[in-house]
């Protein structure tokens, strides 16, 4: 009579391991990474292929800038016209980040519903740090200015 006992056959007779069956649950694990590899590296090939169809979505032909508005046009024939306020200041690169972000969710509303439910964190409180001169210290002053008192009776 045999029984598996952490990958070992043993029967009544012997404490001898079974090298077969250690080879057949080596395999069995082998098999196993292996499936596991290969379901990751499926996630990674369809992941990089989005990851490459953003960067043919997103891919710039030319920008220009006029006045107080800044024109990209991206290389699959679309463009987003993206105007500057009256009362911000020039930037190229905040024109640019703002067709970028219009071009991904569609509008300029659609952004800014996005950017209006983020969540604010708020700061951790510091603890309290006790001063020098608290009544805590002086009474641990005190009590050690005595005990010298005392020891040099």
């Amino acid at each position: 009579m045999a029984i598996l006992s952490n990958y070992y056959a043993i029967d009544s007779t012997s404490w001898m391991p079974n090298i077969e069956i250690e080879r057949d649950l080596c395999d069995m694990e082998i098999r196993k990474l292996r499936k596991e590899l290969e379901a990751k590296q499926k996630d990674n090939a369809g992941l990089i292929k989005k990851m490459e169809g953003m960067k043919k979505e997103f891919k710039v032909k030319r920008i220009i800038k006029s006045g107080n508005a800044t024109i990209v046009f991206w290389e699959d024939g679309t463009k987003t016209i993206v105007k500057r306020a009256s009362d911000e200041a020039e930037s190229d690169y905040a024109a640019f980040t703002a067709a970028i972000g219009i071009k991904m969710f569609g509008s300029n509303s659609a952004l800014k519903r996005v950017v209006a439910r983020t969540e604010t964190q708020k700061p951790r409180k510091e603890k309290k740090k006790p001063d020098a001169d608290s009544n805590y210290d002086q009474r641990k002053t005190d009590e050690w200015l005595d005990s010298i008192e005392r020891r040099t009776r």
